[in-house]
C-alpha cells in the first residue's frame, strides 16, 4: 500500500472521484439508507469489491468481515476527507479512475463513448476535472474523452486496442442487423408493421 502522491489538479480530481464512488456504493449496496449505517456487502462482483476496497484503504469505509463494509463518515464528509495528506492505497490513481468509470457506467449517467455526452448536474465538477486533466474535452455538444484517457478505457474494456468504443461498435451492429431484418420482410409486412406501431411508444 502507497501513499498517494497528486499533483493539485490531480487532487481535485481524486476526491470528485472519490465521493461518487463512495455515494454509487451507498445507493446500490446500501439502498441509500439515510443514516449512512447500512452494513454493505460487495456481491463478489469485481467493480464493488474494488471500489469497496479502496474506499476502505481511504478510510472512509471500515470492514469487520470480508466482503462487508459500513461507512466511517456521513457522505457529505467524504470530499472533506479525501483533501487530507497521507492517504493511503494499493490502488493508483489510473485504478482509480478506471473504478469511477465503471462504477458510473452502471448508472448510464456518464458516457464511455467517444462522440459528445452530457452530463447530470451533480457530475459536473467531475468532469471538468477530467478536462483540466487533459482527459476530456468540452465544447458545445457536450464533453469528449480526449486520448490521454485511451489507457484507461481499454484496461477497463470501454474500448478496443484501436481506441474504438464497444458500445459504438455495439450499437452499429445491432441497427445494421435491425436494418437488414427490416429489409428482409416483403414490403406488404412492413406497412402492416409500420400501421400497428403508429403511435406506440418507442
Amino acid at each position: 500500500m502507497g501513499e498517494l502522491d497528486l499533483s493539485q489538479d490531480e487532487r481535485t480530481l481524486f476526491v470528485e472521484l472519490g465521493h461518487h464512488i463512495a455515494r454509487l456504493m451507498w445507493q446500490n449496496l446500501g439502498q441509500s439508507d439515510p443514516t449512512i449505517q447500512t452494513q454493505m456487502y460487495d456481491r463478489a462482483e469485481s467493480v464493488y469489491e474494488q471500489s469497496c476496497g479502496t474506499m476502505h484503504d481511504l478510510g472512509v469505509y471500515t470492514s469487520s468481515n470480508a466482503g462487508s463494509y459500513r461507512f466511517v463518515m456521513p457522505l457529505d464528509e467524504v470530499r472533506g476527507h479525501l483533501q487530507s495528506a497521507g492517504l493511503y492505497t494499493t490502488y493508483p490513481f489510473k485504478d482509480i479512475i478506471g473504478n469511477f468509470l465503471s462504477a458510473v457506467e452502471c448508472q448510464s449517467d456518464i458516457s464511455t463513448k467517444r462522440t459528445p455526452f452530457g452530463v447530470p448536474e451533480h457530475l459536473q465538477q467531475a468532469m471538468w476535472a477530467f478536462v483540466q486533466l487533459d482527459y476530456a474535452t468540452h465544447e458545445p455538444k457536450g464533453f469528449s474523452w480526449s486520448d490521454n484517457i485511451k489507457p484507461i478505457m481499454i484496461a477497463e474494456f470501454f474500448w478496443s486496442q484501436d481506441g474504438e468504443s464497444f458500445q459504438t461498435r455495439q450499437e452499429q451492429a445491432d441497427n445494421t442487423l435491425a436494418e437488414d431484418m427490416w429489409n428482409a420482410l416483403p414490403k406488404w409486412r412492413r406497412h402492416v408493421l409500420a400501421r400497428s406501431m403508429k403511435g406506440k411508444s418507442e
